[in-house]
């Protein structure tokens, strides 16, 4: 399936912290962006700089200790913000003081959407076949009272069907929509799959992709196969 292109605008923004960020027309009152982290740094690991990035929008940033697995942190009115990462693959709020971040090097950021509530969530390939998206989905309906036709999904910089090279055990797990590479190299289409799911959940048929192939598209993108760092994409989304 081809995701429509981004009715977006992008601005490249320098303070406090590099950093591309995008307003869609849909929801003007939003920001979706990503910006670099490293890790082997104590200046410009994942605390520091989510606490900087938050400080610079008048947001408290909520981020996490992400493990591949489908947990969501629920964070809903009212409620106290943790006060170190929470161990966790989501964030979804009905809030609008906080910014909400997960860490990628190749996994895929997924952005969720609605009127009442917004979430983030690291999607590699073990949180796709786990379920994490529609566990998010179920959340948003239960906690929240968000129906999936009233969210839209943005899908942020990870690696592509292009780069994505897996052994065979791993591949047969995916549905045959994602597979690539029958006659050569397998391959796999992690944003087709999510797409799979997120049709299967309910959600609206528009899902758009911000974000390019993190292994060859950009050196300005972390990729961890390609270079096997500790630096990572940090994916955030908060309102204005």
């Amino acid at each position: 399936m081809n995701l429509p292109a981004a009715e977006a605008a992008l601005v490249a923004l320098d303070e406090p912290l590099p950093r591309e960020e995008f307003a869609t027309a849909a929801w003007p009152h939003l920001r979706l962006g990503w910006t670099l982290f490293d890790a082997r740094d104590p200046g410009r690991d994942t605390p520091a700089q989510a606490r900087r990035l938050g400080a610079a929008v008048a947001r408290h940033a909520v981020y996490l200790k992400q493990v591949h697995g489908t947990e969501c942190l629920v964070l809903a009115e009212g409620q106290p913000i943790p006060e170190g990462p929470a161990v966790a693959d989501g964030i979804l709020t009905d809030r609008r003081d906080l910014l909400l971040g997960v860490s990628a090097a190749d996994c895929l950021p997924l952005y969720l959407v609605s009127r009442r509530a917004t979430g983030v969530l690291h999607a590699g390939w073990r949180g796709v076949l786990g379920g994490i998206l529609p566990v998010a989905v179920a959340v948003m309906r239960d906690r929240f009272g968000v129906e999936a036709t009233e969210l839209d999904l943005f899908m942020g910089p990870g690696i592509g069907p292009c780069c994505f090279h897996v052994s065979p055990a791993v591949w047969t797990l995916f549905p045959p929509a994602a597979r690539r590479g029958d006659a050569g190299p397998l391959r796999l289409d992690l944003a087709e799959a999510v797409l799979e799911q997120w049709q299967g959940c309910g959600g609206r048929t528009r899902a758009t992709r911000l974000g390019r192939c993190t292994v060859c598209s950009s050196p300005r993108l972390h990729s961890y196969r390609r270079d096997g760092s500790n630096g990572r994409n940090f994916a955030y989304l908060y309102q204005v």
